[in-house]
């Protein structure tokens, strides 16, 4: 098979090395001499090395193109060729969940201890493959391989690690008939995961597996999901001198933390909050599984989802002092938890009431009050305005406004 088999229509241009060594060789240019009487006779000999490398120049021509069409036509290699599929064979794909909520050290030994039951439960006649599913991203970690091979299989399991974006079911079920090849034998899709909510689809049907494959859910879950996180972060208040942070909390206990807010580099406050503990249960969908049996599945609480299965807390950092324009925003969470990349919230926040200065010949003048009363009705954003005579203006503290 080949990814651009039009490609192979180059193969035509084989012909011009034959022209140029067949015909154009025979036909010589001949040049009109006035007189052969003063030349003496001569017999052209062609040895055999002369011979040889005529023909080799040849191939070697021949074999470049033949090279340059098949490189742009792009051939398909893939170990499922090579592997004898029998009546009773079945390829087992493990599909391996590598989001952020995966990367606590409990969920990850227990997606590979997950993967490794499936490969030592392999029947001889099987097939095995390993995907990494990560993203909008669905990387063959190792092609289909006979059951002897497995070693490979899981060599290559011990050097995958989680990621930082979550994981689309929806998408990996419509994409997995590209990613499975065909033709294959009947399949077992093994999906190892957390299953948390922002990773199901908009639709609980568009979890169904491609034709011919059945699905089989691995659900890896503690018992807790010792995880807090912070949401968001936002300018608050009438002046936009206070930033509010939304924190939620996924323990079944409650937890208490160290909110410290960083603003361009500097710390600007620390403040010690109680993390209300969460209490509602999870959602729970029907998944037919192997053999047909009803499971129960649960998507638990995502980062994208502001529902009942996280409780939420706020705080306010009052009178930060923000200068007018753009300023950086760093959030932590101390001490960190099991799932230590989003205990840290970056962010670029306008600062969105600064203030203006209006110079005008006298501060107590009608037009200075006219213009001032305008500038300040605005409301997005607000505008503080102070007036100022043009004589008294101090450039020292332009920057104030």
């Amino acid at each position: 098979m080949f990814l651009a088999p039009l490609f192979l229509m180059g193969l035509i241009a084989i012909g011009v090395p034959l022209w140029l060594h067949r015909v154009a060789r025979a036909n010589p240019v001949q040049h009109t001499f006035p007189s052969l009487m003063l030349l003496e006779a001569a017999e052209t000999q062609r040895t055999a090395k002369r011979t040889l490398r005529y023909w080799i120049l040849l191939l070697l021509r021949i074999l470049l193109i033949a090279a340059l069409v098949l490189a742009f036509a792009g051939p398909l290699w893939t170990q499922q060729r090579n592997t004898a599929a029998s009546s009773n064979t079945r390829l087992h794909a493990i599909l391996l969940d590598a989001s952020l909520s995966m990367a606590s050290n409990a969920q990850w030994s227990s997606a590979v201890a997950a993967a490794h039951s499936v490969i030592d439960n392999l029947r001889p006649a099987d097939q095995v493959m390993l995907v990494r599913a990560a993203g909008r991203r669905m990387d063959v970690v190792h092609e289909p391989a006979n059951t002897r091979d497995a070693g490979a299989v899981r060599a290559a399991l011990q050097e995958l690690k989680p990621g930082i974006e979550r994981v689309d079911f929806g998408f990996a079920m419509s994409s997995a008939d590209q990613w499975l090849h065909k033709p294959r034998p009947p399949v077992l899709l093994h999906l190892i995961s957390d299953f948390q909510r922002s990773a199901a689809p908009l639709r609980f049907a568009d979890l169904e597996p491609p034709a011919g494959a059945q699905l089989v859910m691995h659900d890896i879950t503690g018992t807790s999901r010792a995880n807090a996180y912070i949401e968001d972060a936002a300018l608050s208040g009438e002046d936009s001198r206070a930033v509010q942070i939304r924190l939620r909390s996924a323990y079944e206990q409650p937890q208490q933390r160290t909110v410290v807010l960083i603003v361009d580099g500097k710390e600007q406050a620390r403040m010690t909050v109680t993390l209300a503990p969460a209490t509602a249960p999870n959602r729970e969908r029907p998944v037919t599984g192997e053999g047909g049996n009803s499971r129960e599945i649960r998507f638990d609480a995502g980062h994208s989802d502001a529902d009942s299965s996280t409780e939420l807390t706020q705080l306010t950092f009052e009178n930060i002092s923000f200068s007018a324009g753009a300023h950086r925003l760093e959030i932590r969470l101390e001490p960190q938890d099991t799932v230590p990349q989003d205990d840290r919230y970056f962010a670029v926040l306008e600062h969105a009431n600064p203030k203006a200065l209006l110079l005008a010949r006298s501060s107590d003048a009608d037009d200075a009050a006219y213009f001032s009363a305008a500038i300040g009705a605005l409301t997005a954003p607000r505008v503080e305005v102070a007036r100022q005579p043009a004589s008294d203006f101090d450039t020292d503290n332009f920057n104030e406004f």
